[in-house]
């Protein structure tokens, strides 16, 4: 399934019910394999937290890796704490970061937003992946004047 849900009313409910659809409106199918699923509750069988490990292998081994962000038109990835989590370990690790922004046009539309990003205000489904995630940022404003140079840097 989808994960446990959130408290009923709160955001993390309204994100986690809206994440369950695709952008037509649709719900996602599920697997019907019967693999039992694992979650962040479960960290040692959980796939998603295996990240940090796989992204400095890849950095060791492959000549020239860089971490490739695409960025959405909306720029929500920067709201996103799992997506903010990979970019930190990137630039944690001294991984290349290349920022792939949909046009100019819609960085002038959202440059105010993006100006004043703040990593606290990123968000995940379970609220103890935000406090983790935000936990691994040494020096969160300076974390987000990185990411703003990675932003208003990129081509």
């Amino acid at each position: 399934g989808f994960g446990n849900a959130p408290p009923q009313g709160s955001i993390e409910r309204s994100d986690w019910e809206r994440k369950q659809r695709d952008s037509d409106g649709q719900l996602h199918p599920l697997c019907m394999c019967q693999e039992p699923k694992y979650f962040n509750d479960n960290p040692v069988n959980c796939e998603m937290n295996k990240f940090d490990d796989m992204l400095r292998f890849l950095y060791e081994h492959v000549q020239d890796f860089q971490l490739v962000a695409a960025v959405d038109a909306h720029f929500d990835l920067f709201s996103r704490a799992w997506c903010i989590a990979e970019l930190v370990q990137a630039f944690g690790s001294g991984v290349p970061i290349s920022m792939r922004i949909p046009s100019e046009d819609d960085l002038d539309l959202y440059y105010n937003e993006l100006s004043l990003l703040d990593m606290r205000r990123c968000r995940a489904s379970r609220k103890e992946d935000e406090e983790m995630i935000l936990a691994r940022i040494l020096n969160i404003d300076v974390f987000n004047t990185c990411l703003q140079w990675l932003i208003f840097g990129s081509e």
